[in-house]
């Protein structure tokens, strides 16, 4: 067994503790012996006899150890990096997560990393270069599924229940009213994290509030447990995060309940789609008038630099507030409510009709006062609508109609 195969005991504390090598690894040996072999005529290795413990039928069927490592994966293609840009990803990797891939070649790589902490890895990921087709696993979720758990509909997570201590309502199994057991030709699933946003998005149809957004990504499973309780012909599914769109693309496949993705990227998206559904109307009629209403609206939001970099807009240090709009820093302030005013005016036109503001849990009453000034003053021509989302993390989600 070659010397470096034999290393890969030491790397992962499963391995150590089952005193077993990495099989990829081992399998790559193989495949590099064999290319040999065929090109050279270099004899293949004896295989090696490994004496395997026995396991008593009890221990086999028992319940699965706590996971010791990171709770999510992590995989997406990433374009445009070039050397400097990955070593810098490689470094902030090793202080998320473990079991780091990245390979490739001619600016095109394939990424992959085991983490809790799922959006460090995506931010660090995009000062790299452009990311696509991005997938989220929960691994607990894997363990439990393959160890016969029915996970989806009996166990909740920790998540589930503070969403449903501070809104009623979660990804888990909530009280359920009368109109939620109404059936239906078409039905909502909505992610968002916050009780002001649940109530939100249930008063303008979505049947089900899955937790998650930009620092608590649902996996695939929690998503198809939601979307299994709602009594309706076919389900629409508004993501209403770019991470969670991938996710829940992978819903259709994995049940027979017929489920189409509206990809809004934010929860303002959302309620603008919203606005047009109709649970009566069909799912495909649905679908294109929810697609059509979203994409009418230009989204940004505000959060705070937890991290400094060179931007075009200059220099970010930690603790900046930052205005954020089509993937990019469009201002950066020293206040919420500085970096949302700059927002909205980066955002608001001559054609625009309708500013939507969602106020996030930690924003403070007098920070919105002036925002809410500033809009009646430099923008009398649009209708205001502002909102208590509870959102952690972001003071306010803004949108434009």
């Amino acid at each position: 067994m070659p010397s470096v195969v034999a290393a890969t005991t030491a790397l992962l504390p499963a391995l150590t503790a089952a005193n077993v090598v990495d099989a990829g690894g081992l399998g790559f040996a193989l495949l590099l012996d064999a290319l040999q072999y065929v090109v050279s005529g270099r004899a293949l290795p004896e295989p090696s006899t490994v004496a395997v413990p026995e396991v008593a039928m009890g221990e086999a069927a028992a319940e699965p150890r706590p996971m010791d490592g990171p709770r999510y994966e992590l995989m997406f293609l990433l374009d445009g990096a070039d050397d400097a840009a990955l070593s810098s990803l490689r470094s902030t990797w090793a202080t998320l997560g473990e079991s780091i891939a990245v390979v490739g070649g001619d600016g095109g790589w394939n990424c992959h990393v085991h983490t809790d902490d799922v959006d460090a890895c995506v931010e660090a990921a995009t000062i790299a270069g452009q990311l696509s087709r991005i997938e989220v696993t929960d691994l607990t979720e894997q363990v439990h599924q393959l160890h016969g758990h029915d996970h989806d509909t009996h166990r909740r997570s920790e998540r589930d229940q503070e969403m449903e201590q501070s809104s009623g309502s979660g990804r888990g199994v909530p009280e359920r009213s009368e109109r939620d057991q109404e059936m239906v030709v078409t039905g909502v699933v909505a992610v968002a994290v916050g009780a002001g946003l649940g109530r939100l998005l249930r008063s303008v149809g979505a049947r089900e509030i899955v937790t998650g957004g930009q620092t608590a990504n649902p996996s695939t499973a929690e998503l198809l447990a939601a979307v299994e309780r709602v009594p309706a012909e076919g389900i629409v599914v508004l993501p209403n995060n770019g991470n969670v769109i991938a996710v829940a693309e992978q819903l259709d496949r994995l049940t027979e309940r017929v489920i189409r993705v509206v990809p809004t990227r934010s929860v303002v998206e959302a309620l603008a789609a919203l606005v047009v559904y109709d649970e009566d109307a069909a799912l495909e009629v649905n679908v294109t008038t929810m697609i059509e209403a979203a994409a009418r609206v230009r989204a940004g939001d505000v959060t705070r630099a937890v991290r400094a970099v060179s931007t075009a807009r200059g220099a970010v240090v930690v603790g900046d507030w930052l205005a954020l709009a089509d993937g990019a820093i469009t201002a950066i302030a020293g206040s919420p409510s500085d970096a949302a005013i700059a927002l909205v005016d980066h955002l608001v036109t001559d054609d625009s009709e309708l500013v939507t503001v969602l106020v996030g849990a930690d924003a403070s009453s007098r920070e919105t006062d002036r925002v809410r000034d500033h809009l009646g003053r430099e923008h009398a021509h649009v209708e205001v609508e502002i909102h208590e989302g509870d959102q952690p993390l972001y003071p306010y989600l803004i949108g434009v109609e």
